[in-house]
Formats: C-alpha cells, sequence, structure tokens
C-alpha cells in the first residue's frame, strides 16, 4: 500500500541512520530491489551521509536556515533529496558540512545521480549492522528469515556467488532446525547469515571472505557467545546463547557443477 511522500520520506531518513524497525527496514529492500530508481536515490543519500561523515565536521546551524543555504546552493533537481537529509544533519551536528558539501560541488554531483549516471563503483550499500545489532533486530522481527531456499542447490548458489565458494549444510542434528538466509552490511556490504532455532533458541551463523575479517573480534552481548570457523578462504561466526557453537560446523563445501549454480535462482 502507498504512504504519503513525506511518510515515506521519514522511513527513508530512518533507514538511512540506521533506526528503521526490521518489517519496515524488509519493506523497504524489497521495494528497492523491485525500483531502479529508489535504489539510485538510496544510493545517492547513503553517499552524501558518507561523504560528510568521512570529511568534515561542525557545528548545528537552524533546519530552517540550513534549508535555506542549501536551496540556493543546490541544482533544482536535487532539492527534494538535500532536504531530506538535512533534516537529519540539522539534528546531527553535520548541517555546516552538508553546506560546505555542496559549496565544493557536491551540488553537481546530486543531479548526476538523480539522473542515473552516479559510477558503477559507487553501488548502494545498506546501513552497517554489527553482528549483535543483527541478531537483535532479528529476535524483535520474530527471527524470520529473508529467503528459504527450495533445496540444496539454491542453497549452494547463494554462498557462490557472493563468495565464489558454494556451501552446503550436513544434517542436522535433533535439536538444531535451519530456517534461512538474510544479508547485512556487517563484516562487508557481502555478509551472508544464516537463521537456526538451536535446543528451541535463536541462533545466527554469519558468513564472509576471510578478507573482510580484518577488525578486532568483536564483543558479544550480555547473555551470548560468539565463535568462529576458517573454512576455505571464508570466516564464519556463530552469534548464540548457548555455550558452545552447534550450527557453524555444519557447513561444508558443496560439489555442485558451475552450471547447476548458475542455473539456480537466488535473490542475490
Amino acid at each position: 500500500m502507498s504512504v504519503p511522500r513525506d511518510e515515506f520520506d521519514r522511513r527513508l531518513a530512518a533507514y538511512l541512520d540506521g533506526s528503521l524497525d526490521p518489517p519496515g527496514r524488509a519493506e523497504l529492500e524489497q521495494r528497492a530491489a523491485d525500483e531502479p530508481a529508489l535504489r539510485r536515490e538510496i544510493g545517492l543519500q547513503a553517499e552524501i551521509d558518507e561523504s560528510l561523515r568521512r570529511r568534515f565536521a561542525g557545528p548545528s546551524v537552524s533546519a530552517d536556515e540550513l534549508l535555506e543555504r542549501a536551496r540556493r546552493a543546490a541544482p533544482a533537481a536535487a532539492q527534494r533529496v538535500m532536504t531530506l537529509r538535512l533534516r537529519t544533519y540539522a539534528l546531527t551536528g553535520l548541517a555546516a558540512a552538508a553546506v560546505i558539501f555542496l559549496s565544493l560541488g557536491g551540488g553537481a554531483w546530486i543531479a548526476a545521480a538523480l539522473r542515473g549516471s552516479t559510477p558503477a563503483s559507487e553501488p548502494w550499500q545498506p546501513p552497517y549492522r554489527t553482528m549483535a545489532t543483527v541478531y537483535a533486530d532479528e529476535v524483535r522481527a520474530g527471527f524470520k528469515p529473508k529467503w528459504v531456499c527450495k533445496n540444496e542447490t539454491q542453497f549452494a548458489a547463494a554462498y557462490w556467488r557472493r563468495f565464489n565458494t558454494p556451501l552446503t549444510l550436513a544434517a542436522a542434528p535433533a535439536g538444531v532446525k535451519p530456517l534461512g538466509l538474510a544479508n547485512s552490511n556487517t563484516l562487508s556490504v557481502k555478509t551472508l547469515y544464516m537463521l537456526f532455532e538451536v535446543e528451541g533458541k535463536p541462533v545466527v551463523v554469519f558468513t564472509d571472505q576471510a578478507s573482510a575479517d580484518t577488525g578486532p573480534r568483536p564483543e558479544p552481548p550480555e547473555g551470548l557467545h560468539l565463535f568462529s570457523r576458517a573454512l576455505d578462504g571464508l570466516v564464519l561466526y556463530e552469534l548464540t546463547p548457548l555455550d558452545g557453537p552447534r550450527a557453524m560446523e555444519l557447513f561444508q563445501i558443496a560439489s555442485y557443477s558451475e552450471s547447476e549454480l548458475q542455473a539456480a535462482g537466488t535473490p542475490w
């Protein structure tokens, strides 16, 4: 069902700030997957945010003053996009930086992006989420996976398309129930994670290329434990309330041919 533009803008701003609730985030990501224009707009706004956080800092300016200055500096085609993001900047101390960004040519970049000419090297990226945040989001949302594979080949293809390494699951022992897959920007924008129910408790196994695992080992939140495993150039992390890993050991290299993997339909 369609929503008023102001409400949609509010949801989009919350999505980019990482504060949109899990059902709303899933709905927006599904819509973005179907609408190229929306993907471009999300990519544009995410790039503006990242550029400002990376390059600038400055004191807060009133929203009214900021918006007026931005309207004068930005091309007409970019004004709606900047209005949405500047409302957020005014609350986060980045307001002055937004005006600096415009004055240094950001307005021209925005206009090009709105015409669909953003460089291929600047793809849309979902907001960064820690493993603990992903776990908490999934629990709040009812621990329902975004995608359930129809067969083992689809499962293998999902990992193959992401990491060029097909994976499959060994037969799950009693008390371990695989639920399905989802993706996140965690170790990298390519991170896949698998939801499991283990002894009736929610467990998440994150997978990415080992080369993406460059930061310090994250500390799990209270009541959870984090375990890791290396597998043929990949790294797996299991976040669980149990005292030992029960799910990540099920992952193993699959032996499907490339033609079989290419023929398998996956959402990624």
